[in-house]
C-alpha cells in the first residue's frame, strides 16, 4: 500500500519534471560487499516498482549504501536501519 501510494503521488502534476535518488540501507550485520549488494537490489527493486507502476519521471537513481548510513548508529543491529529512503533531488 506505501508504494501504491507513492506512485500515485509521483504521478502528480506537481511534481512533473522532479528527479529522485532511491537509496537502499542494511544494518551492520553480515559481509560489507553482500550488504552493499543487498542494498542496491532493495532500491532497484523499489525504482522497477514505481516504473512498473507508470511513474514517468526524469532518471531515477537507484543505489545502495548497506550499512554506511545507519538511522539507528548506537543500535547498529537494529532492524529499523533496513530501510529503502526515496529522496526528491530537483527538477
Amino acid at each position: 500500500q506505501t508504494l501504491n501510494n507513492l506512485v500515485a503521488a509521483m504521478q502528480d502534476q506537481r511534481l512533473r519534471g522532479v528527479s529522485y535518488e532511491i537509496n537502499g540501507h542494511t544494518e551492520l550485520r553480515g559481509n560489507f560487499a553482500h550488504n552493499i549488494a543487498l542494498s542496491a537490489l532493495r532500491a532497484k527493486s523499489v525504482s522497477h516498482y514505481l516504473r512498473d507502476g507508470g511513474v514517468q519521471v526524469p532518471p531515477i537513481r537507484a543505489q545502495g549504501f548497506g550499512p554506511l548510513q545507519l538511522l539507528y548508529a548506537a543500535e547498529p543491529f537494529n532492524p529499523g536501519n533496513r530501510r529503502v529512503e526515496i529522496v526528491a533531488i530537483g527538477p
